[in-house]
């Protein structure tokens, strides 16, 4: 996201049919960044909370379907480095299946 001129005119979602974090630029209505997060028929991302300085975000992989039809519930966390809109790396919950409600 650092070509985007301000961050502020940003919009970040999770899109799971893509297994993806995007960054839409709200000026142009265009995506600027996609990093993809979870795995294609495993695990897709569903929520995400950033750092304070705006620098990473952590998405949840909450699994393969929807609340009650989750069959293979994730159990990790994305880590994207929202300057260059990659994947850096995970982060194993280990016993703790879907996260959710990310703050």
């Amino acid at each position: 996201m650092s070509d985007t001129p301000n961050a502020l005119a940003t919009l970040l979602v999770t899109v799971r049919d893509t297994i993806s974090l995007c960054a839409i630029d709200l000026e142009t209505a265009e995506t600027v960044g996609i990093a993809r997060t979870g795995e294609e028929g495993v695990a897709k991302p569903h929520e995400f909370a950033i750092t304070r300085d705006g620098k990473t975000a952590f998405t949840s992989i909450y699994g393969n379907r929807g609340y009650g039809t989750n069959d293979k519930p994730g159990k990790e966390l994305g880590i994207v480095d929202l300057e260059t809109m990659t994947t850096v790396g995970t982060v194993d919950l280990d016993l703790y299946r879907a996260p959710h409600g990310m703050d």
